[in-house]
């Protein structure tokens, strides 16, 4: 039974919650106190306002909380409650909330024209197995709205190449808690920035095979003989993804500093959300592409032109002065 109450969760969010948890019992055991399930309340109170005052983070007692409530979920605790879920819990919470949350920094996001920038540098006729990768990044993470752990986890199996399109399926996303799956279609659009044609290169410059459980961003093994590269056995890291985006940035001119992986995802989602009305799509086809549950989460992404924000002013009257 441990095991399935286990699996109610991922497993980065046991990993996080028993982490939390044993932090929890540290500091009880160093206030001389005995952690016996389920605990007193005013324990949990005490030791929010504790991580209040020294975490100063709200990131931090919100983990907390929800790792003591999540233990506490999964036990009998009478008919009082749960002892973590109380009025004053939730208050030292809102109140850590208040107090130290920081204003979001969004990152910009990429535009068509720096794609163009990107596959011209990268992948030209006669690049590398290095410039190629770059390039498939950069397009397919703008063309499918990925998250970066979603792009990052692409296995070749996954995707099916078909004449005019690509269908990549997602196994695991942010929002996909259950592991249904969810496809992406990607059209093949010919030029520079083709992801169609993009793929079909650097698989063939990879020799990866395209039924293979291979992941498709891999490290790098250069060979200094010949100046070429061939795939690593690893999976291309988070943090050596994010200095991939920026160092490729940096090469085509640009300043990266306000540009990161998500960069990919919001600028092809601006992209889309402001062509809407052109190609005559749907807002309900944007957020199945993008894998969103809300609208609210989907204009998080979305950055409106200065343009558009404007056409809503413009549509107040104007009045010459002889008619006042």
């Amino acid at each position: 039974m441990v095991e399935q109450l286990l699996s109610s969760k991922a497993n980065s969010s046991v990993k996080k919650y028993v982490s939390q948890y044993r932090c929890f019992s540290v500091y009880l055991k160093s206030k001389g106190v005995i952690l016996v399930l389920p605990c007193d309340s005013l324990l949990v109170s005490e030791y929010l306002s504790y991580l209040n005052e020294t975490k100063r983070s709200y990131a931090v007692v919100l983990s907390a909380f929800c790792a003591l409530k999540w233990v506490h979920d999964l036990i009998p605790h009478g008919a009082q409650g749960n002892p973590v879920d109380t009025a004053l819990n939730h208050n030292l919470v809102q109140a850590s909330k208040r107090m130290f949350s920081r204003p979001v920094n969004k990152k910009e996001p990429i535009t068509p024209d720096m794609i163009r920038r990107i596959c011209v540098k990268f992948a030209h006729e006669g690049s590398n197995l290095s410039g190629l990768r770059t390039a498939l990044l950069f397009v397919l993470g703008f063309n499918g709205l990925f998250r970066i752990n979603e792009l990052l986890d692409l296995q070749a199996s996954d995707i099916l190449v078909h004449d005019d399109h690509l269908e990549i399926n997602v196994r695991s996303s942010k929002t996909d808690q259950f592991r249904q799956g969810n496809k992406v279609f990607i059209a093949k659009s010919g030029g520079v920035t083709c992801p169609h044609s993009l793929l079909s290169r650097y698989f063939s410059a990879a020799s990866i095979d395209l039924n293979s459980s291979a992941y498709i961003f891999r490290t790098l093994q250069p060979h200094r003989k010949d100046g070429s590269y061939t795939l690593g056995p690893r999976r291309l890291s988070y943090t050596r993804c994010r200095e991939l985006v920026k160092e490729s940035l940096l090469a085509i001119g640009i300043n990266s500093v306000s540009y990161s992986t998500h960069s990919l995802r919001s600028g092809g989602a601006t992209f889309i959300a402001n062509n809407l009305a052109k190609s005559g799509s749907s807002d309900r086809l944007l957020m199945l592409h993008g894998r969103w549950k809300s609208e609210s989460a989907k204009n998080m992404y979305v950055k409106d032109s200065l343009d558009s924000r404007l056409q809503l002013t413009k549509l107040f009257p104007t009045f010459d002065i002889e008619e006042m």
